[in-house]
Order: structure tokens, then C-alpha cells, then sequence
């Protein structure tokens, strides 16, 4: 056992996927507003657009999180599904599972 956790097949499943689930929720987050500013540039065709005037035009913060609910869904199952399918590959060739000592 590490930290007390029993290393057998679901834990660490459970493990794996955990943590690529919230890599998805962090990766998520921090990149929602960088997204969210280059499509309101994208939106005026970059005519005279810039980082500056698309953040004065919001009417508050909330608004660089517009359509993160949406997001959130679609990033989860992708990442989670690749990050899961690379642990798993990596034990198919030998090598130790994500986090294993």
C-alpha cells in the first residue's frame, strides 16, 4: 500500500480518472476567459479590436465565464478520455500507471 491506498486495478482507475478530471476542470477555467476575449475579436472580423476594448466592452468579470457550463462538459469528456486512455497505454507497454511508485 502508498498512503494507505491498496494499489489494485480500481483504485487505480479511480485514481486515474480522478485526476484527470479535475485536470480538465483546471485547464478549463483558466484558459475559459483567454477563449472567450478572441471570439468577441473574432466576432468584429479583428476590425479594430483589441484585448483592452473587448475587456472594457464586458459589462462585468462573470461575463469572460459566458458558456463555461458547456464547455466544462466537452473539455471533461475529452480530456478525461485521453488522459485515461494514456494511463492505460502506458501500462499496456510496461510502464508504471500514473502516480504508481
Amino acid at each position: 500500500t502508498t498512503f494507505g491506498v491498496q494499489s489494485d486495478t480500481t483504485n487505480r482507475f479511480a485514481i486515474s480518472t480522478g485526476c484527470a478530471v479535475l485536470a480538465g476542470v483546471i485547464s478549463t477555467l483558466t484558459s475559459q476567459p483567454g477563449d472567450t476575449v478572441l471570439s468577441e475579436m473574432n466576432k468584429a472580423g479583428g476590425q479594430g479590436q483589441t484585448i483592452r476594448s473587448v475587456l472594457e466592452g464586458l459589462d462585468s468579470p462573470q461575463e469572460l465565464f459566458r458558456g463555461v457550463r458547456a464547455r466544462l462538459i466537452h473539455l471533461l469528456a475529452l480530456i478525461t478520455t485521453q488522459l485515461v486512455i494514456y494511463d492505460y497505454a502506458k501500462q499496456i507497454v510496461g510502464l508504471a500507471a500514473t502516480g504508481a511508485v
